[in-house]
């Protein structure tokens, strides 16, 4: 086994948001798989108990080593208990084929939806989460934006600014969906866990059939709705941070076999714990 900076003993938590329809499913089966590997324990976070994967339920008396799931968000386990300390991680997505993405997944037969419906949905989305919306002064969120809401950045004079600095806080490490097995990669790399097993991937739809059936002008349409919004500010920013850590592991990782980067002072600086006390 290779040693890492977070031996994740009992004290150490890493939590992981699954934000829906990014990939969350088949990263939670791969790290939970290794996570056992290395005797971790496990718990998920999505309102009910999945023992198919070998965990139990969350239980924020009791947290295990490592937690996934939709109710994680960068206020999970805060304020961080004396002598322990939380790392976060999430995977995040382009916000409009991650909106198609959610519409498909409510929307299984492709041949029945009506562009109207779509950017109503769309729309939708933002009704219970004027937290999310760029000039509203609503603060809260609720529904299918919680996970770019992720409890709530604190309060700026510009809202999505907040946001994304929010998101690219320290303590968490950002992958990004498309980018997916440069992001398995660093975050085995980030736990010190070497190299990532073959990738397979879980949940897929046939988006590219589906994206066919869009015309321009609905795709324009979701495009403004969600630039009224701080979706894309989140997710610009979560991808800048993402290659500049990615860049920088990678070429602390050349020649180095194997790559020390999780017992490293870089590593540590690079998503550094929130420590409790």
């Amino acid at each position: 086994e290779v040693d890492s900076s977070w031996p994740l003993t009992s004290r150490q938590h890493l939590l992981i948001q699954h934000m829906p329809k990014s990939g969350g499913t088949s990263f939670r089966k791969m790290i939970f798989q290794d996570a056992s590997r290395y005797g971790k324990t496990l718990q998920t976070h999505y309102g009910e108990t999945q023992p198919e994967l070998g965990a139990s339920k969350f239980d924020a008396k009791h947290p295990a080593q490592v937690i996934m799931g939709h109710g994680v968000n960068f206020h999970t386990l805060q304020p961080v208990a004396l002598g322990s300390s939380v790392r976060y991680v999430t995977m995040v997505r382009s916000p409009l084929p991650w909106s198609l993405s959610l519409y498909l997944h409510f929307h299984r037969n492709v041949e029945t939806h009506t562009d109207k419906k779509l950017v109503e949905f769309v729309r939708g989305l933002f009704t219970h989460c004027k937290g999310l919306e760029r000039d509203s002064t609503g603060t809260g969120c609720a529904g299918q934006l919680y996970a770019w809401f992720s409890g709530g950045a604190p309060d700026m004079p510009d809202k999505c600014e907040s946001a994304a600095s929010f998101f690219t806080h320290p303590s968490r490490l950002l992958l990004v969906n498309e980018r997916y097995e440069e992001s398995i990669w660093l975050l085995y790399q980030m736990l010190g866990w070497g190299s990532p097993p073959a990738l397979e991937h879980m949940n897929t739809q046939q988006n590219a059939a589906y994206d066919q059936h869009i015309p321009l002008r609905t795709m324009s349409s979701i495009a403004d709705i969600l630039a009224d919004s701080c979706l894309p500010d989140i997710y610009d920013a979560a991808r800048e941070r993402f290659e500049h850590v990615y860049r920088i592991v990678r070429t602390h990782c050349t020649d180095r076999e194997p790559c020390d980067v999780a017992t490293s002072k870089l590593g540590h600086d690079l998503w550094t714990p929130l420590q409790g006390g």
